[in-house]
């Protein structure tokens, strides 16, 4: 006497409600168990039986599902704002981890500004999409291609933020930092000198921690100060003219200043 192995079928349909969230819930009966009367008395009031090939063939937005009149929908709304959701969560792990490599001094690639430009035009790109594929594709794909002008912004931005090398017998050489802080104490300082203050603290010289935020140099006359008060000054408004769409040519990031 031989024994016959069973086979095990898997029944093909599938019980469905709506969850407490609204969302849809899915429970698909294990291998060798019907979808019977005993099954879904196991599920929630109001669930009900439909073939598992009923179901849309994406995943993608399965917290979107909606059941409306016996069948699935995806809401749109749900969907977006369940992708700005995925899109935050991980800009804020990635924002972190920017944060993290900037205080060892590790650089960022892409540098920050085009980061941040990157990342404001998939929110705005989620924000327009008209249609599930369109939301669906920015979910799979990658970062949407910048247009030329926020592309050539970013670029800007990213200068700002890296500072002005100063080179040239003229002043103390290195990166002079061009974020709100160091070029509003640049001027301040530089206010300061032309009114006839000398340096701060009325000393001969002067310390000016550079953009890098752990090294500095030794300013020992007021006139080299104002150059490069001068240069960083150039050098922030031509680069915010090219942020604000006003020209198109990008400045160069490193200037020389003589000693006359």
């Amino acid at each position: 006497m031989t024994d016959e192995a069973e086979v095990l079928v898997q029944d093909t349909r599938v019980v469905i409600w709506t969850a407490e969230r609204g969302n849809v819930a899915v429970s698909r009966p294990a291998l060798g168990v019907a979808v019977d009367e005993v099954f879904l008395a196991r599920c929630p009031p109001g669930a009900i039986v439909v073939e598992a090939d009923a179901l849309p063939d994406s995943h993608v937005f399965f917290d979107a599902w909606r059941l409306v009149d016996g069948a699935i929908a995806i809401d749109l709304v749900a969907a977006r704002e369940h992708l700005l959701a995925n899109i935050n969560a991980s800009a804020l792990t990635d924002g972190r981890a920017r944060l993290e490599r900037a205080a060892v001094g590790l650089p960022n690639d892409p540098p920050d500004a085009i980061w941040q430009a990157q990342l404001a035009a998939k929110r705005a790109a989620v924000a327009q999409a008209a249609s599930l594929n369109a939301l669906e594709a920015l979910a799979v794909g990658g970062d949407p291609e910048l247009s030329p002008a926020a592309a050539l912004a970013a670029e800007a931005a990213a200068l700002l933020a890296g500072g002005l090398i100063v080179t040239g017998d003229g002043a103390p050489n290195g990166t002079y930092g061009c974020d709100d802080v160091s070029r509003q104490a640049i001027a301040d300082i530089a206010t300061g000198i032309a009114a006839g203050g000398g340096f701060p603290g009325g000393g001969n010289t002067f310390n000016l921690t550079l953009a890098d935020r752990t090294t500095f140099v030794t300013f020992d006359s007021p006139a080299a100060f104002l150059k490069v008060a001068v240069a960083v000054r150039d050098f922030v408004y031509a680069c915010s003219q090219v942020i604000q769409g006003r020209v198109d040519t990008l400045p160069s990031p490193t200037v020389v200043i003589g000693a006359t």
